[in-house]
C-alpha cells in the first residue's frame, strides 16, 4: 500500500493546551497509514504576554508522538535561524502535504516563513487547518484583530485547501477570507481520548482531594466565551435536593 508523506506543524507542549494535544494526536493517528514528520512552534510570544506562563516548560504531559515520527522542535517567535533549520528540515522530509495549524496571529509570521519557503521551492500541498477565524481575544483588541486578518490573508493565499470542524465556521471563513467554499472541508474535530484512564472514581476523588459527590471536570483555560460562569451559575439555581 502507497504511503503518503505528511508533515504537520503545531504548537509544542511548551505552551502547553488543547491544540498541542491536537497536534500530537493528529500525528499519530496520520502515521498509521503514512510517514509522518512534525515541525512545532516553541516559543510562540513573549512569556510576559502568555497568561498560562507559570505552566510554561511543564514536563508532566502525559502525550507524546509515536518513535517513528521525525520532530524538529521547533520555531521561536524571534529566531529566524530557528525557521531556517526548519525549512531545513522540511526540504530533508519532504512532504507530499503539510497540515499547518491556525489559531492565533502570533504565530503568524513563522508560519507564513514556512508556507512561503514551500511555495518557492519544496512545492507540497498546504492544508490550513483552521481552529480559529481570530483568536476571540485578538478579535476584541483592534491593532491586533487587523494584524491577524492581514496575516491570515497573506497564510491564505499561500494555502491549497482548508480543514474546518463545523459548517457555520466554514461559511464565516469563506465570507471573511472571502474562500470558494469548495475548498473547504468540513472534518469534526477529533476526541480527546487519550486522556482517558481507568480508575475507580472514588480513588480518583481520594487522588485529587475532592470531597463533593457531584463535580464536574472542565479542560483547558477558562474564558468567558467558553460559558463556564453560565455552568456554575446553572447549578448554583438547582434546588439542594
Amino acid at each position: 500500500m502507497h504511503r503518503a508523506r505528511f508533515l504537520v506543524v503545531g504548537p509544542s507542549t511548551r505552551f502547553f493546551s488543547g491544540l498541542s494535544a491536537y497536534t500530537i494526536c493528529l500525528a499519530n493517528a496520520l502515521s498509521k497509514y503514512n510517514d509522518v514528520s512534525v515541525v512545532l512552534l516553541r516559543k510562540l510570544l513573549p512569556e510576559f504576554l502568555y497568561p498560562g506562563r507559570g505552566n510554561l516548560g511543564r514536563d508532566d504531559c502525559s502525550l507524546s508522538f509515536l518513535p517513528d515520527i521525525a520532530i524538529y522542535d521547533g520555531l521561536d517567535w524571534d529566531s529566524p535561524l530557528s525557521w531556517i533549520k526548519a525549512y531545513r528540515f522540511v526540504k530533508q522530509q519532504r512532504p507530499g502535504v503539510i497540515v499547518m495549524q491556525w489559531w492565533t496571529s502570533s504565530v503568524a509570521h513563522m508560519q507564513l516563513f514556512l508556507a512561503i519557503a514551500n511555495r518557492l521551492r519544496t512545492g507540497a500541498k498546504l492544508v490550513l487547518e483552521m481552529h480559529e477565524i481570530v483568536d476571540t481575544l485578538e478579535e476584541s483588541i483592534l491593532p491586533i484583530r487587523l494584524y491577524s486578518r492581514v496575516m491570515g490573508k497573506l497564510l491564505i493565499s499561500q494555502a491549497d485547501g482548508f480543514v474546518v470542524h463545523s459548517s457555520s465556521v466554514k461559511k464565516r471563513v469563506a465570507h471573511i477570507y472571502r474562500i470558494n467554499d469548495r475548498r473547504i472541508a468540513v472534518i469534526p474535530h477529533g476526541l480527546y481520548d487519550v486522556y482517558y484512564k481507568h480508575i475507580d472514581k472514588q480513588a480518583g476523588k481520594r487522588e485529587l482531594g475532592i470531597k463533593e459527590s457531584f463535580t464536574i471536570l472542565c479542560f483547558g483555560m477558562i474564558r468567558k466565551y467558553k460559558g463556564v460562569p453560565y455552568l456554575v451559575e446553572a447549578f448554583n439555581r438547582l434546588p439542594r435536593e
